[in-house]
């Protein structure tokens, strides 16, 4: 609704208060302008917000289970989280970005994916305030511990990752 009300050419914190980032808003805008203020925008949305963690989580399952395990966390998702919710709210986008960082730092930790998951944990804060930062000291506590558990890195190499 919010987003109907920017194409109409309201202005977000002036003519109407909003408590969260505008990330959401302005992505179904965004929707809005290219695709139409039609109904199917935001059900194709929706939908999308449902497959893509779902593919992504059972890719990332693939790497530590076997298959069939992986299948059952990914049905588990859809039917028991995914199926029950069914909406577009600023908590998925927020939370498909984390998944996102984390899938990009699970095969590896070199400095370009550390710097990919930082932008996409900066996107995760632009639909939620709290979860990037969060996600963001989550990730640099496993770091830690990472250069902690292997002596043979230097702490420049260290600080270097964590910047």
């Amino acid at each position: 609704m919010n987003a109907r009300r920017l194409l109409r050419g309201e202005h977000i914190y002036r003519e109407f208060f909003q408590f969260t980032p505008p990330g959401t808003d302005l992505f179904y805008l965004c929707l809005f302008k290219v695709f139409g203020a039609r109904i199917w925008v935001p059900n194709l949305a929706v939908l999308l917000l449902g497959v893509v963690p779902c593919l992504l989580g059972y890719r990332m399952s693939r790497w530590i289970m076997d298959e069939s395990h992986a299948l059952l966390a990914t049905w588990l998702f859809l039917v028991l989280i995914y199926g029950k919710l069914l909406n577009g709210t600023h908590h998925w986008f927020s939370m498909l970005a984390v998944l996102g960082a984390l899938a990009v730092l699970m095969k590896a930790r070199t400095g370009k994916r550390i710097m990919i998951a930082g932008i996409l944990l900066g996107a995760a804060s632009f639909f939620t305030q709290t979860r990037g930062p969060v996600a963001g000291l989550a990730v640099a506590v496993y770091l830690t511990w990472e250069q902690f558990r292997s002596n043979e890195k230097s702490w420049a190499y260290f600080f270097k990752r964590q910047a």
